[in-house]
């Protein structure tokens, strides 16, 4: 029981595991990976950031995304590897670059923690 909104992107290329009640409102991006600019090893080799691009070298950094039970993502929210834990809130136009524990509501970019959501132990 997951719900996805209109107009999401999703790039799991390293990987998004999303938990039992997750909602993604519309428009929310998550990214599991990232494309460095260049071989780090060697700058002087031609590389892509195609990972369609048979024969060609794409250095990347998987950064896998994990989203706990009965979470919901705002609006416009962008998510750039990391976890997220259960029963959080995470409100419109934010930017996920860290951790978020569970139980809490977290707003801004980057997005940090605002309040506990619910009154649990």
């Amino acid at each position: 029981e997951i719900q996805i909104g209109p107009y999401n992107l999703i790039s799991g290329l390293g990987g998004i595991i999303l938990k039992n009640r997750v909602t993604l409102s519309a428009r929310v991006s998550l990214y599991s990976s990232s494309h460095l600019p260049n071989d780090p090893q060697d700058k002087s080799k031609v590389t892509s950031s195609n990972n369609m691009t048979l024969n060609q070298f794409e250095p990347t950094v998987r950064c896998p995304i994990f989203i706990g039970e009965n979470t919901w993502i705002g609006l416009n929210v962008s998510m750039f590897g990391h976890s997220i834990g259960e029963n959080c809130f995470v409100k419109t136009n934010s930017v996920v670059t860290n951790d978020l524990e569970k139980n809490s509501i977290y707003s801004g970019s980057p997005a940090t923690y605002v309040s506990k959501r619910f009154d649990v132990n």
